[in-house]
């Protein structure tokens, strides 16, 4: 599975020993560690919805009402409180957020590893949102 990122630090702390990751990326490539994958950098405008969470509002804080909000990401702002970014990956909470135009990939790429589909669900559950 390859993954795009916007930060191109991410893409050698990824291939680096998982201790010398920051403490909350260890708990995201742990998570990922089940996965084979390949991370590959992109520049952020390349990567619409990521780039436009992580750099505009995220950082620089929501539009007071949901209606100034973009209407791609709308979808987002009951749990604008609870998004962060690290090193170019959205989090919500301690799950690593899919946009909705790639979760159908997600999924089949979950199923791919075999461990079962209630045990694919359950692990996806706990990782992404």
């Amino acid at each position: 599975m390859e993954r795009e990122s916007d930060h191109k630090p991410f893409e050698a702390i990824a291939k680096n020993p998982l201790a010398s990751a920051p403490p909350r990326l260890q708990r995201i490539l742990l998570g990922m560690q089940k996965y084979d994958y390949m991370l590959e950098y992109k520049p952020g405008k390349e990567l619409v919805l990521p780039d436009m969470l992580s750099k505009e509002m995220i950082k620089f804080g929501w539009p007071e009402t949901k209606s100034h909000t973009p209407a791609s990401i709308q979808v987002y702002w009951n749990v604008r409180d609870e998004l962060s970014e690290i090193e170019g990956v959205i989090l919500k909470n301690d799950r690593i957020l899919v946009p909705s135009s790639m979760r159908k990939e997600i999924l089949q790429r979950i199923h791919q590893g075999d461990m079962g589909i209630e045990k694919s669900k359950r692990r996806a559950r706990d990782v992404l949102y």
